[in-house]
Order: C-alpha cells, then sequence, then structure tokens
C-alpha cells in the first residue's frame, strides 16, 4: 500500500519479497531516504529519527516476534515512519481489517498504527530492513496539514487500542502526543 508520490529504489519489491520465505513473517518493512516535493533529496534514511527515539536498537535489520515489535516499536509512537515501506502477507492484512472493523475509517492519520498493533497482536514475525529502499516524499501531506486536537486524539485511541492489546507498556507516562 504505497502513497502515490513516493518512490522505491529498483530492488525494493525484490528485496522485501525474499523475506517472506519465513511462513511466519506478517509484514517487512524498510528504511527510507526522504526527498521534497520537488524529488530532491532531503535525508539519505530515518537513522537519526531512530536514534534519537530508540537508540542503536534499528541501526541493522532485524525480524522480531510481532508481540515483541509492538511493545518495543509501537508503544510510544509509531516507528514504521512510512508506509509506503511496508510490504504485507496479505492474510495478515486481511487478519488485520478485520480485527479493526469499522473502527480504522475513523482515522485520518493513525489507521496505519492501529494496523500494525493489529497485525502484531495477531501473531507472526517483523521483519525490518535497515537499508533505505524506499524514498518517501516529504511535502504538505495529510499529516501536515491536521495537526492539533485531531492528531492528539487519535493518539489518544491507538494507546487505548494498545493498552487493550497489550496491557498499557511500563513506562506509559512517557508517551508523547505529538
Amino acid at each position: 500500500i504505497a502513497e502515490a508520490d513516493d518512490l522505491s529504489q529498483i530492488d525494493f519489491v525484490a528485496t522485501m519479497a525474499q523475506k517472506f520465505v519465513d511462513p511466519n513473517l506478517s509484514l517487512a518493512f524498510s528504511d527510507s531516504a526522504t526527498i521534497d516535493a520537488e524529488g530532491r533529496r532531503r535525508a539519505s534514511s530515518y537513522q537519526y529519527y531512530y536514534t534519537a527515539v530508540h537508540g542503536s536498537a534499528m541501526a541493522r535489520s532485524f525480524t522480531l516476534d510481532g508481540q515483541a515489535f509492538a511493545k518495543r516499536f509501537l508503544a510510544e509512537c509509531n516507528m514504521i515512519l512510512n508506509g509506503s515501506s511496508v510490504v504485507w502477507r496479505r492474510s495478515a492484512l486481511a487478519t488485520a481489517l478485520a480485527a479493526a472493523g469499522t473502527d480504522i475509517a475513523g482515522f485520518s492519520l493513525a489507521g496505519d498504527w492501529l494496523l500494525y498493533l493489529r497485525t502484531c497482536h495477531a501473531g507472526g514475525t517483523v521483519a525490518f530492513d535497515a537499508r533505505p529502499l524506499n524514498l518517501h516524499r516529504r511535502a504538505l501531506g495529510v499529516t501536515a496539514r491536521t495537526r492539533g486536537e485531531v492528531q492528539i486524539d487519535e493518539i489518544r485511541r491507538i494507546y487505548a487500542a494498545f493498552d487493550e492489546l497489550f496491557g498499557p507498556p511500563a513506562d506509559a507516562g512517557k508517551r508523547r502526543e505529538a
């Protein structure tokens, strides 16, 4: 599920598809380089952000149990920074959509985060490729236009969904809302 204005490296699909030889893999995602509205490179990867939030935990590629991934990388903020960098196992996406039900329609910003939580809760594994195989266009998109109360409300709803699925994290007081 890619944004129409994002791009990928020529080997993105082939590289990500190879990860699905693992029958337990639910989804795989890669780091992304960023480009501006005109396609000029802004950053070579999101490693600066990953490091600021999680230290060196995302400096290398890894595969984790879905529940462990959610508890480590989805409890405070969504560390899958770009939906265009994700490749899903079709059955895992269908299960997540069914579990989200009509709740998914109430999100304009964080619906992807809800689907990642639902996928991780259902079991399976999540793979991260630390190479920036995707090019994420950072322009005035939905997220930039929809800040404020809508964003805060959706994050609160995601936190409630996380707590319902996994229990509140030990450091829930440190959660950010922006």
